[in-house]
């Protein structure tokens, strides 16, 4: 065998493939069905064709493969799964083939289990062993297989179809369950194999330092590096236009300023590439911390105007925020008009959050009317549009989530508005009667907030959207409405302020991305920054781009809750949330499960027979089968929910979750940092809390990990099971069951991660006010936590795994 080789990972995966595709080719069907999310599984069902394939064995790197795309190396530090994910604002259908060679010195039989969200035909050596039937949203998918290695090469060929519609899951991955220690791995193209595992292992071992990058051996010919950094305006980074070559090189010094840089190596004429995130160098931006509110708000706008127009992906950018906001200031662009012409043309087309680029139409229409010349072509995309599920079109609109639904509703009641005596053919009303249909969803949607709470709650993206759809009913709506809508604004606004601590929004949190790792500059710290603008500043999409034309005004006492110490305990959806912050640290965190005994969770009407689909209760329940419940409890499949947070300010955080996805890079929901793959059960008293974990067999990833970024503390220390961490005078102590491995991703000195079944994790804040840190540390130790693989017991808590299926949570 050749040197440069792979091996299966500590957890049996095999970690190197060749991929072809994802090919996505336009996709249509003529059934249809009232329910998007229930079509959409319908559709997961008929889309594989599972058509046989000939030619499984021999694959060459650079040839064509039978989607008529070359096979090129996968490689994904870290990561043991396939992940071709991506968002299809489009209906999609998607295919995509991985391959790998298993070599094994004699004749064996070894147990596998192959991972996927979407529809795999697996073959051995030319012969198809099984597959998954079809694709599915949630959760992932377990096939066991019994793979029949020859002496000497295997080859293992995945053909892979799913429906891409928004965000797609299409990954996979082969874990291997015994004879790992006979097993090793080639790729497919074995001549082929020595030099990109030469490679991989280079950029394995680099590691990021303080000053820069710092190679394993002289880098090889080819190798290049790019860097980004953080632009002050808006959601991107600004790619440096040179490459660096660094060849022969041992180690590279990286300047001040820069965010991200990526190393990428030539090997068999592929490129392979590692992206590596300065922790360190991700910082709070400020404006001018002693500015008016009106001299603030005008800055704010400033920026938002600045930004040509705010990109999605996929080459599609949505203008209508920057252009409210240049509006509002006078500074229009030439091209602004060319800019609303395309607005048009994304809301006719349907695509995915085509809702919010219908709200900024609308409300620049009800402000500034529509623009000369426009008028028959607004016309016939508002009468054109589908402003709900059960209305008559194919598209791949996300109706459901707390946002969407409250923009799709205000949208018809307002368009509706606007051309009462005209008809909408897709909804089949006049505009009169449209409106009326809207306005009644609208009323229920405040309705339930107004008894219920968010069930997106705190969320530091997805409340910045909630807002700029509520200023449209703010505005626009009529008194009663308007009124209404007033309050349940101040309300999200209030939640947010008393959730921030010093410089950063700390809250758990209803649906989150990877930002839960820099609170200081979450997308809500845009609103935060607009009550008080002493606090950083994030550009948050440009949603307040909606709030320069809008007569909303923010309601008095906001600076005092984020300012003032507070211990609390309150319900928003299903949660209960409870909340400490003090001049030392701040502690917060969803209950799981709740044991308040007047507890009453609201009924799912998904799971009703014969409930109305009609009503707002109905989408809800809609939405918590898909975007997560609020109902947390231990042993649920998660989503995106943040459940908890220990902080010293917005920088210094803590916080540990169960990893729904192997890669940092991609945007699966949950995600590596983002939400949890399985729930755990969590605690909060006085200064302390408490989680446990137990993975089930049923999910891949057997592990926890904590985010605990070094660089962000004055004073961090390891003894034994417990970390200790310093700012100031706030402390915190972090013990874990199980011991907490140093793990370099991403970023390098924040991840610990914490192998096996069951952990459990104890968190402990405090000050240095009585006896400085070593105090502290000595008051935490006296905890003395115990745990029994179920049991969490210490000084002041007791928590016990008692794990819990939700049917909710199946799709």
């Amino acid at each position: 065998m050749m040197e440069n080789q792979w091996h299966p990972d500590r957890e049996g995966f095999v970690t190197s493939y060749m991929v072809s595709g994802p090919l996505a080719e336009p996709y249509s069907n003529d059934h249809r069905d009232t329910q998007q999310i229930r079509y959409e599984a319908y559709l997961r069902s008929v889309i594989p064709d599972h058509t046989p394939v000939e030619n499984t064995t021999t694959l060459k790197l650079g040839e064509q493969s039978r989607l008529g795309m070359p096979w090129r190396v996968y490689y994904n530090e870290g990561s043991a799964f396939v992940d071709c994910s991506t968002f299809y604002s489009l209906m999609r259908k998607v295919t995509f083939d991985v391959a790998t060679a298993l070599y094994v010195e004699r004749p064996v039989t070894v147990r596998a289990v192959l991972w996927s969200y979407a529809a795999v035909d697996v073959y051995c050596n030319g012969i198809k062993l099984g597959q998954i039937d079809q694709p599915v949203y949630k959760p992932i998918q377990r096939l066991e297989l019994k793979l029949p290695l020859q002496a000497g090469r295997n080859v293992l060929y995945f053909a892979c179809q799913n429906l891409g519609v928004r965000d797609t899951r299409s990954t996979m991955a082969l874990q291997l369950k015994d004879h790992l220690a006979e097993v090793t791995v080639l790729l497919p193209d074995e001549e082929c194999s020595g030099a990109v595992c030469a490679a991989e292992k280079f950029l394995h071992e680099t590691r990021l330092t303080t000053s820069g990058l710092a190679f394993p051996a002289a880098a090889p010919e080819g190798t290049r590096l790019h860097s980004r950094r953080p632009r002050k305006d808006e959601d991107e980074e600004i790619y440096d236009p040179d490459e660096i070559c660094l060849d022969g090189r041992t180690e590279v010094p990286l300047a001040e300023g820069i965010t991200y840089v990526t190393v990428s190596v030539e090997a068999a004429g592929a490129q392979l590439h590692r992206t590596f995130e300065r922790t360190e160098q991700i910082r709070p931006v400020y404006g001018d911390r002693t500015a008016s509110f009106e001299e603030n708000r005008r800055a704010i706008l400033q920026r938002i105007a600045d930004v040509r127009s705010c990109p999605r992906g996929e080459g599609i950018h949505f203008p209508m925020a920057p252009m409210l906001a240049r509006k509002a200031l006078g500074c229009e662009l030439e091209e602004d008009p060319a800019l609303y012409d395309y607005t048009l043309e994304l809301i006719d087309q349907r695509i995915d959050c085509s809702d919010f680029m219908m709200c900024g139409l609308l409300r620049w229409i009800k402000v500034y009317g529509i623009p000369a010349g426009k008028e028959q072509r607004t016309k016939e995309v508002i009468l054109n549009y589908r402003y709900w599920m059960d209305m008559d079109g194919f598209d791949g609109m996300c109706f459901w989530s707390e946002n969407h639904a409250l923009m799709f509703y205000s949208s018809a009641m307002l368009a509706g508005g606007m051309y009462p005596d005209e008809v909408f053919p897709r909804a089949a009303r006049t505009g009169r009667e449209l409106a009326e249909y809207g306005r009644s969803l609208v009323e229920q949607w405040l309705d339930d907030v107004e008894a219920n709470g968010f069930e997106e709650f705190l969320s530091t993206v997805y409340m910045c959207v909630t807002f700029a759809a509520i200023l449209n009913v703010v505005d626009f709506a009529e008194k009663e409405l308007a009124d209404r809508a007033t309050k349940v604004t101040d309300r999200l606004l209030t939640m947010l302020a008393q959730h921030t601590y010093k410089t950063g929004v700390i809250a758990p949190m209803g649906r989150v991305y990877r930002n839960a790792l820099y609170p200081f500059n979450a997308g809500a710290m845009a609103l935060m920054n607009l009550i008080d603008p002493s606090l950083p500043y994030s550009f948050g999409e440009g949603w307040l781009g909606f709030y320069a034309s809008s007569g909303y005004r923010l309601p008095e006492g906001l600076i005092d809750l984020m300012r003032a110490p507070v211990e609390t305990s309150y319900t928003t959806g299903n949660a209960r949330i409870v909340l400490e912050k003090n001049a030392d640290y701040c502690l917060t965190s969803v209950q799981s499960p709740r044991t308040d005994e007047s507890f009453v969770r609201w009924e799912n009407e998904t799971l009703v027979e014969g409930a109305d689909q009609h009503t707002h209760t109905f989408t809800k329940s809609f939405n918590e089968r898909f975007h997560g419940t609020t109902c947390f409890q231990p042993g649920v499949y998660g989503y995106q929910q943040h459940m908890w947070y220990a902080a010293l300010d917005g920088e210094a955080c803590v916080f540990v979750n169960h990893p729904g996805s192997m890669s940092e890079t991609g945007d699966l929901r949950p995600g590596y940092w983002h939400g949890n793959g399985v729930m755990p059960a969590v605690k909060q008293v006085h200064g302390v809390l408490g989680a446990v974990y137990q993975i089930p067999e049923r999910h891949p990833l057997h592990y926890t990990h904590l985010y605990a970024p070094a660089c962000r503390f004055e004073e961090v220390t390891r003894e034994g099971n417990w970390m200790f961490l310093r700012k100031g005078t706030g402390c915190l102590a972090v013990w874990c069951s199980a011991p907490m491995e140093a793990f370099d991703g991403m970023n390098a000195g924040c991840e610990w991660r914490a192998y096996g079944d069951a952990m459990a994790y104890l968190v402990v804040c405090g000050s240095t006010d009585e006896g400085g840190f070593e105090g502290f540390k000595a008051r935490a130790r006296a905890q003395e936590p115990v745990f029994d693989g179920t049991n969490l017991s210490s000084k002041t808590l007791r928590l016990t795994y008692e794990a819990q299926n939700d049917r909710t949570q199946y799709l």
